[in-house]
């Protein structure tokens, strides 16, 4: 059972970080060590929050090996395209020569870099750069 020997400082700072973080994930970390301080076993705070006792595990070594700081630093996971490392010369290709359809797109696309993708991808890839399909018509 991991327990901790906290001044009243870093109990209030805690506290505080409990309600008024912008992150709610930290707002968790916080009210899991709380409790623990409070003297709630892992079982108990499973009950209470209806957290993973392995989450709640893991939110009392965070704070046993970084403090209050370990427990704010939260970075969720953000996957990253292979498109994004061929960002900027597929842009200057689209801005010189819009493409006229998302197939067009993807073969432009194929064709600079050498990577796939399905149509829904590529639709998205392309509003990020900012750009966006126009749908036509007859005159």
């Amino acid at each position: 059972m991991i327990r901790f020997e906290i001044s009243e400082q870093e109990l209030a700072a805690i506290n505080k970080e409990r309600f008024y973080h912008p992150d709610p994930i930290v707002m968790k970390r916080c009210e899991t060590v709380l409790l623990r301080v409070k003297g709630f076993s892992t079982q108990q705070i499973h009950e209470i929050t209806g957290r993973s006792p392995n989450t709640i595990r893991h939110h009392l070594h965070l704070y046993q090996q970084g403090g209050l700081e370990a427990l704010k630093n939260h970075q969720p996971y953000q996957p990253k395209s292979q498109l994004d490392d061929h960002r900027q010369t597929i842009e200057q290709s689209f801005q010189d020569r819009p493409p006229d359809s998302i197939k067009e797109a993807g073969e432009r696309i194929f064709q600079l870099t050498g990577i796939r993708r399905s149509k829904s991808n590529i639709e998205v890839f392309v509003k990020r750069l900012g750009m966006s399909f126009r749908k036509t018509g007859s005159v």
